[in-house]
């Protein structure tokens, strides 16, 4: 146990000593030639009660605000469900006769997602252009879209024809929404602001193009509430871990509507919320990020003799 606590402390040298640069890999020469400092038995057991004793409390802090976080992101998403279907006027609800979708304000529409907006495919990846008559372009992936924004840190390039351009192009103000991927993470969705201008999207990410009687915002809210969830993972198709869904099923989506001025409100409210949960669940994460520099600190502190234990164990 004592070896084992030593090696945590080696986690920033031994990427120098990777021999390859496609998997991280030590070789048994390598291995055997680390330089352990070696005290003597007794003090080593002192070192490992004191750790197993210290880390146990810190690993405890730790879990402790990992589960704020999950709760808070339960409370998020309780929050947006409320406010997305039963809406903030306190109006008498009536049960709803639409498959997937529960009961909602009477003053609501029942509906369906493509009465109120396109749906745009994107292109596909290996698709050949014309080299004379093509263009690179950049373009979104899946790894851009995340939930409730889009990550622009790497966006790659691809040539295609002219002609086939107006096809794919995003506007701004298009929801993105990824057709598959991680279970948890199907239909996550995000509005497009414009940021990069042409860009076109690949086709395992749809742009929904909202219509007069519904607004971007609230859709992408929409698709957070527990009510879409629900109908996406019970109409996807299902692999190990994997989920995907088509343009068909993601029209057919069943939705209730408010006007757009109750629209607006929501978003409102909702942003003003969402801003508060992101404060709470950062200052979580940062907690436990100074937890587990202290862990990390004190292990190194214990194991290279710099703590005196004498009194401690």
């Amino acid at each position: 146990m004592y070896l084992y606590y030593f090696l945590t402390t080696l986690k920033n040298v031994l990427p120098l000593l990777y021999r390859s640069n496609t998997q991280n890999n030590l070789n048994a020469d390598q291995v055997e030639n680390l330089v352990v400092p070696l005290p003597p038995t007794a003090l080593q057991d002192d070192i490992i009660r004191f750790l197993d004793r210290e880390t146990a409390k810190i690993d405890a802090l730790v879990a402790k605000q990992e589960q704020l976080i999950a709760t808070l992101q339960e409370d998020r998403i309780a929050t947006i469900t409320q406010a997305v279907t039963k809406g903030l006027r306190k109006e008498s609800c009536e049960v709803s006769k639409t498959p997937y979708l529960d009961s909602h304000p009477k003053s609501w529409v029942p509906t369906k997602l493509k009465y109120h907006a396109s749906v745009q495919t994107g292109i596909t990846l290996g698709k050949s252009a014309e080299v004379d008559r093509s263009v690179a372009l950049p373009y979104l992936r899946v790894a851009n879209v995340q939930a409730g924004s889009v990550n622009l840190a790497e966006v790659k390039e691809l040539a295609v024809n002219r002609s086939d351009v107006s096809s794919y192009l995003l506007r701004a103000g298009d929801v993105l929404m990824t057709e598959g991927g991680d279970i948890d993470k199907l239909g996550r969705g995000c509005v497009w602001n414009g940021e990069i201008d042409p860009c076109i999207h690949q086709n395992h990410i749809f742009a929904v193009r909202c219509g007069e009687s519904l607004t971007s915002k609230f859709l992408v809210y929409l698709l957070e509430t527990a009510h879409a969830r629900d109908y996406f993972m019970l109409t996807a198709k299902k692999t190990t871990n994997l989920a995907s869904t088509n343009s068909t099923t993601l029209k057919a989506l069943p939705i209730a509507l408010p006007t757009v001025l109750e629209q607006a409100e929501i978003v409102e409210f909702l942003d003003g919320r969402a801003d508060r949960f992101k404060q709470l669940t950062s200052a979580a994460a940062a907690i436990i990020e100074r937890l587990r520099e202290y862990r990390a600190a004190l292990i190194t502190d214990a194991v290279t003799g710099k703590i005196d234990l004498r009194e401690m164990v």
